[in-house]
């Protein structure tokens, strides 16, 4: 199956890794109020604390001592709530981390394994804050779903598409145990050696194989690909939310984008053979 990330064995990756994600690697643990938080992370572990559950804990890693555990749970009376974990504070000065590079992918390990038709995402934004305007701007992304049971620990390669050519100051990585239909808890995403490279070997089909008009749009998206046959498409936004995905019966097919927001997107289809093809459009 193609696909739009490189699975990467679990002992090989690139020489050119910088560890320069704050705990990257999940080897550092605070103790907060009875609870182990990763330091320099948040996750939902109060609420779980509350609740007499664990969303985020510590799991043997693939290097080094310990790796990050997110696990999707059932609550009575909540329903079904996932796990997330994101580096610094939300909503805060804090939230994401300075950075000032651009690399060209974001590499690490996993295992996955979902409950139902679920999904789990690894997300990484760049942004630089306008102070004139008093708002972020958002210079580059890229994100990873992941949908099959992978029980022993893989590499992955997510490639970072850049919307501008600034530079960034800052940046944050987002991992999410589900964004997808699960039926019950369970889904559990274990994540591990977060790293940004500067690599240039990322496999994926071309972004020219994903015919997208009119773009920037107003309401409306016509997609197709060059020479294939699609199955379903999915957008995605820039920091790994699953916003809308719909079925493919014609070619072209048309996406209704009116509800949302402006900004930059990604669309992701998967095709009859079970391959993705990915491309990105704006939305005015």
């Amino acid at each position: 199956m193609e696909r739009t990330l490189r699975i990467l064995p679990l002992l090989v990756l690139p020489l050119t890794v910088q560890a320069q994600i704050p705990n990257g690697g999940f080897e550092n643990w605070t103790e907060d109020s009875g609870i182990l938080e990763p330091t320099g992370w948040t996750t939902v572990n109060a609420l779980g604390g509350l609740l007499g559950l664990s969303f985020a804990e510590q799991t043997p890693g693939a290097v080094g001592t310990y790796g990050i555990a997110l696990t999707t749970q059932e609550v009575p009376g909540l329903g079904i709530i996932p796990s997330v974990a994101f580096v610094g504070d939300l909503g805060s000065e804090t939230e994401g981390f300075a950075y000032t590079g651009r690399p060209t992918a974001l590499t690490g390990q996993f295992k996955f394994i979902p409950e139902g038709e679920d999904l789990g995402t690894v997300a990484v934004t760049f942004w630089r804050w306008d102070a004139g305007a008093g708002e972020r701007v958002d210079i580059g992304a890229g994100f990873l779903a992941l949908s099959e049971a992978t029980t022993t620990w893989t590499g992955f390669e997510i490639p970072i598409e850049y919307t501008s050519s600034e530079t960034p100051d800052s940046a944050n990585v987002t991992l999410l145990s589900s964004v997808g239909s699960p039926t019950a808890g369970g889904t559990q995403l274990s994540i591990d050696a977060l790293a940004f490279t500067n690599t240039t070997n990322v496999v994926s089909k071309a972004i020219d194989e994903l015919a997208i008009y009119p773009n920037p749009t107003n309401d409306r998206i016509w997609i197709e690909q060059n020479g294939g046959t699609l199955l379903r498409a999915e957008v995605w936004s820039a920091d790994g939310r699953l916003l809308l995905t719909q079925g493919i019966t014609t070619a072209p097919t048309v996406l209704d984008v009116s509800a949302l927001p402006a900004g930059n997107y990604h669309l992701q289809a998967i095709t009859v053979d079970g391959g993705i093809v990915r491309s990105r459009f704006m939305k005015n």
